[in-house]
């Protein structure tokens, strides 16, 4: 595209200069000035919208030097389109000459208006198709999230039952059994009713009330939650960190002869951003399958915001580390 622009920019130069040359009528030349004039001024829009972006993300004299250059190249091409209106002056009567900016001004004023209006229509048409794409995306992840919920409950459900008989059978302390009943009645409804968004305490009253479920199925398994109460109103979405917590405990913890250590703490970078981290020293891995769990939750993570993202790292016998950067809008 620069190419393009470039060739359209030499071709406007060269068709200005013969204009001034070659006898030619001058409402020809000033309709035809016109469309080179707009088409050139679509791909310079075009080019430099995408140029700005990327020096945005550039490096300061990076950005500094291109400034330069295009500083320097707009004093040569004004002082290039001061010559040309001389060159014009001398070589044609007064009266060619405002014939020519008349028909310039009248079409140019025609042109504005209908690309205006083309440029409104396809603007408008544009945010209705993106807003249409967010909507079906935001159902597709809706269903995806659902098809997971009714995945994951009932295999909960009849693990956790497994765990209540045991523990009846072991003839465990009353008050115990009804403290894990409970925990699994809370995570069950919570799972099926959370909203799209929710609170960072709620969603660790959740992940508190799920590791002491999972801590009386796996041996060994322990945990600590680090957040500062500064952080506990701040908004995430919901269950995003029940399939980490998983990963940890199933593919970490208990695959560890030792068991092993959860540890979910909660920091801010700035008032924009905050970072969820799950780590485990469990027994780690040398490439991590993100699986449909750590897939959906980083596509909710972009639909919150799109500058939100899942980082993870995991050494053999070291552990897997997890970091959730929830930045806001």
């Amino acid at each position: 595209m620069k190419v393009i622009l470039f060739l359209q920019l030499l071709v406007l130069v060269i068709f200005i200069f013969s204009m001034y040359v070659l006898p030619s009528n001058a409402y020809f030349i000033s309709v035809l000035s016109i469309f080179i004039i707009v088409n050139t001024s679509g791909l310079s829009y075009y080019v430099f919208r995408i140029w700005i972006y990327n020096l945005k993300n550039s490096k300061r004299f990076v950005r500094a030097f291109y400034s330069i250059i295009f500083l320097i190249a707009l004093l040569g091409m004004m002082y290039l389109m001061v010559n040309l209106f001389k060159l014009w002056i001398d070589r044609y009567p007064q009266d060619t000459l405002m014939s020519f900016v008349n028909t310039l001004l009248v079409v140019s004023t025609f042109l504005l208006v209908s690309f205006g209006i083309a440029y409104l229509t396809l603007k408008r048409e544009l945010e209705r198709q993106i807003i249409e794409n967010e909507r079906l995306k935001q159902a597709q992840l809706m269903l995806k999230l659902e098809s997971l919920k009714s995945r994951l409950n009932p295999h909960f459900l009849f693990n956790s039952i497994a765990v209540a008989i045991s523990m009846i059978d072991l003839g465990e302390d009353k008050e115990k059994l009804k403290s894990y009943l409970s925990n699994v009645t809370d995570l069950l409804r919570l799972s099926i009713d959370a909203p799209e968004v929710w609170s960072v305490k709620e969603e660790m009253e959740l992940a508190n009330k799920y590791l002491n479920v999972q801590k009386e199925r796996f041996e060994g398994l322990n945990f600590e939650i680090y957040v500062s109460e500064h952080y506990l109103n701040r908004r995430i979405p919901a269950l995003i960190l029940q399939p980490i917590l998983e990963n940890a405990i199933v593919h970490g913890i208990s695959k560890s002869k030792h068991g092993g250590m959860v540890t979910i703490s909660c920091q801010g970078n700035n008032e924009k951003e905050i970072v969820i981290e799950v780590k485990d020293n469990g027994v780690g891995t040398e490439n991590i399958d993100k699986g449909t769990g750590l897939t959906i939750v980083e596509e909710r993570l972009k639909l919150f915001s799109k500058d939100s993202r899942l980082e993870y790292s995991s050494k053999v016998n070291e552990g897997t580390c997890v970091r959730i950067h929830v930045v806001y809008p």
